[in-house]
């Protein structure tokens, strides 16, 4: 008989999140973390950079993300 459902299978690799001691993380950061301290976009930035943004580089991305917005 199979197992149910999908623990202790995995379906691919990534560096950007991650599931250890049932704690999600992004990047290295847990979840509960940055729900506390960082906003919308500092997660946006940590997702597609690796890293949390400086106080500039937050600037200059919300600054990118405005221009995109209708």
């Amino acid at each position: 008989m199979a197992p149910r459902g999908l623990e202790g299978v995995v379906a691919t690799t990534t560096a950007i999140s991650s599931v250890s001691d049932n704690f999600l993380q992004y990047r290295g950061y847990r979840i509960e973390e940055l729900v506390g301290r960082a906003e919308y976009e500092e997660v946006a930035y940590l997702l597609l950079n690796g890293d949390l943004p400086n106080k500039e580089e937050l600037r200059d991305f919300k600054a990118e993300l405005t221009k995109h917005r209708t």
